[in-house]
C-alpha cells in the first residue's frame, strides 16, 4: 500500500481542530511491505480525560473520507481498537478490516496489528510515534 499523503498537512488540521480538550495527537511511522494491511503512517488523537481516540491513515481516506474515524480506547489507554469496511476494485465484494494499536507506556512505539474480518491472513508490525503539536502562529502552506 502507498504512503499516506499529505498526512502532516491532515495531521495539523486535526491537531488545531482538536485542541480545545488537550488531546494527544500522534504520528506513527512503519515499515510495511505493500501486501500488508497497515500503513506506514497514521494518526491517532487520543484523549485520555474524555477516553476516546480518532484515527487516520490512508486505508480510511480511501474507503471512508477525508476525516479521522472515532476509535475505542480502552481503559489501560494503552491500546486502540477501530474497523474499516472495505470495498472491492471492480466487484462488489465488500468486507471488515479489524485493526488494534497498542502503545508502550510513553506512547513512543506502537505495535500495529490488522486483518480481514473471516480470513486468516493478518499482519503484525512496529514502529515509532511522534507527538504532533501545533506551533500557533506559524504561517502553514495551504
Amino acid at each position: 500500500m502507498r504512503k499516506l499523503f499529505g498526512v502532516a498537512a491532515a495531521a495539523v488540521m486535526l491537531v488545531a481542530g482538536a485542541a480545545q480538550a488537550a488531546p494527544q495527537a500522534l504520528l506513527c511511522q512503519q515499515k510495511v511491505s505493500n501486501r500488508e494491511w497497515v500503513m506506514s503512517e497514521i494518526i491517532f488523537i487520543l484523549d485520555d480525560a474524555q477516553g476516546s481516540a480518532q484515527v487516520y491513515d490512508g486505508v480510511i481516506a480511501h474507503f471512508v473520507g477525508k476525516k479521522p474515524i472515532t476509535a475505542k480506547l480502552k481503559a489501560d489507554g494503552k491500546t486502540v481498537t477501530w474497523d474499516v469496511r472495505v470495498r472491492g476494485g471492480k466487484s462488489a465484494r465488500t468486507g471488515t478490516i479489524m485493526y488494534s494499536a497498542t502503545f508502550s507506556a510513553d506512547r513512543r512505539k506502537v505495535t500495529l496489528y490488522g486483518a480481514p474480518r473471516g480470513y486468516d491472513n493478518s499482519t503484525n508490525v512496529r514502529g515509532t510515534c511522534v507527538e504532533m503539536k501545533d506551533e500557533p502562529g506559524k504561517k502553514r502552506k495551504k
